[in-house]
């Protein structure tokens, strides 16, 4: 008896939690996710909303692009968007909008887009932002940290005009820290170490001082007469880089998606903005889903109650997509590793991906909202969901976590097989 009950019970519980296809058929959408009717389906589902998050489940699907740009161009022209933000470091994207026109769009790309992002389909979306007269207005902006040259360089060209000597000085040594490694910073005449603090072997201290002398870099600039945007802007993403040193040194831990979500705020606050986010599928979700990773998501929809919408994106057996090798996608500023393409491995059996997979053979749009309330415990169960990212997936162990998309995401966009992006290097 023991043997065979087991079973039972256990079949009676898969049964309680699955979703019968009448509860998936009252909250899907067949779509074409590139068709225009697609997109204004979509678009009337936006609403007014004044921030809207466009997820991947990897960094390296075209389909995604393709999609994400058809519905950010919409929005951009019919809803009057007016910043873009990219998982990329913020004064790339600066300087990439500074070139877009004077400088070849691929080179542009090389030296300011993650290696992931420099795709046939990116450059399709940046040749239509280079040409739209919409386009042209909008603001691109990065979400992601800012260790390099890039910032302290273009900091040195805007604020040089004040002819302010303690703010050049300052301006000056930020400018060595950014393009310098610690132990050369300290190799230089007159270059000791300021902070030393023992703790994690040294290893934040350098940054430590980098804050401390972006802080002093931003008091300087307060007490000018005159303000300048764009330096406000290196300057809050400085700061919001570099103050993940100094809370470790007092053993306060600074989560890097909060950070995120404090940069797109940055822009989101100033009157009249309306911002477009691409980013991962877990940075864009309302809840954690790895750790700490969807805080970004999570501290968005708080500081914009009603205000903010996020869409999943994901994909079935048989889809392939682009991945780098390199662990650490921002540790330099040489933006030339090589892509790599791969076939996603086959769906786990019991996970949230399966189960949409399962429903459909056509692209869907899920809308959790339109879920009855009897139906919501069925669709709010936590069961392995995929989350791959910029890198190779390889194993069911790394790519899958307990969740469930209506709980992460308002709308998902379900794509039974999807392409590799289309690397133009």
């Amino acid at each position: 008896m023991k043997k065979t009950l087991l079973p039972v019970l256990l079949c009676c519980t898969v049964a309680a939690f699955a979703q019968t296809r009448e509860q998936w058929k009252s909250i899907s959408t067949e779509i074409d996710p590139t068709a225009k009717t697609a997109i204004d389906e979509i678009v009337r589902r936006i609403g007014d909303k004044r921030v809207v998050a466009i997820g991947e489940e990897t960094h390296g699907t075209a389909d995604y692009y393709k999609f994400r740009y058809a519905l950010t161009r919409k929005l951009i022209e019919e809803k009057g968007f007016t910043v873009f933000v990219l998982e990329n470091p913020h004064e790339d994207m600066a300087s990439l909008q500074a070139g877009l026109g004077n400088t070849p769009l691929d080179t542009l790309m090389r030296r300011h887009l993650f290696e992931i992002y420099q795709s046939a389909e990116m450059k399709e979306f940046l040749q239509w932002l280079q040409a739209s007269p919409q386009g042209k207005k909008v603001k691109l902006a990065g979400c992601d940290d800012s260790f390099r040259e890039v910032t302290p360089n273009l900091l040195q060209e805007r604020l040089s005009k004040y002819n302010n000597a303690m703010l050049n000085e300052l301006l000056a040594d930020y400018a060595l820290r950014g393009s310098m490694r610690a132990p050369q910073y300290y190799a230089l005449p007159g270059k000791q170490r300021v902070v030393n603090s023992g703790k994690y072997n040294g290893a934040y201290d350098y940054f430590a001082e980098t804050y401390s002398v972006v802080d002093r870099i931003d008091s300087i600039y307060r007490t000018l007469p005159e303000k300048d945007e764009l330096a406000e802007d290196l300057i809050f993403h400085a700061r919001s880089t570099f103050a993940m040193a100094p809370a470790a040194l007092r053993d306060v831990y600074m989560s890097r998606d909060s950070l995120m979500a404090a940069r797109i705020n940055h822009y989101a606050k100033r009157a009249g903005a309306k911002v477009i986010v691409w980013a991962h599928n877990a940075h864009v979700a309302k809840k954690p889903v790895i750790e700490d990773i969807g805080r970004m998501g999570q501290e968005l929809q708080i500081a914009h109650s009603g205000q903010f919408i996020n869409i999943g994106l994901n994909s079935g057996d048989g889809s392939s997509y682009s991945y780098i090798k390199v662990r650490n996608i921002n540790a330099d500023h040489n933006f030339r590793d090589p892509i790599f393409q791969k076939e996603l491995l086959p769906l786990k059996a019991d996970s949230w991906n399966a189960a949409m997979q399962a429903y459909t053979k056509q692209s869907v749009l899920f809308d959790f909202s339109r879920a009855k309330p009897a139906d919501k415990s069925a669709f709010e169960t936590p069961k392995p969901y995929r989350f791959v990212g910029y890198g190779i997936e390889k194993s069911e162990d790394d790519s899958y976590f307990k969740s469930a998309p209506a709980l992460l995401y308002d709308l998902v966009v379900f794509i039974p097989v999807t392409q590799h992006t289309k690397p133009i290097f």
